[in-house]
């Protein structure tokens, strides 16, 4: 007969741990906002030395 296999000896390591995926996650949002706000901060700098019109 087959026995269902035992998975209570598998250690922690086998999966990310929770806490690592949601800090990879705000890091990886952080750097997103800093981006768009770093932007939004140059664009009037860029639309005077491009000479832009609105």
């Amino acid at each position: 007969m087959l026995e269902a296999a035992d998975t209570s000896h598998i250690s922690r390591r086998t999966a990310p741990s929770t806490w690592l995926v949601v800090a990879l996650a705000c890091a990886g949002q952080f750097l997103v906002v800093l981006d768009v706000s770093v932007v939004n901060v140059a664009l009037p700098s860029m639309r005077a030395d491009l000479a832009l019109s609105s």
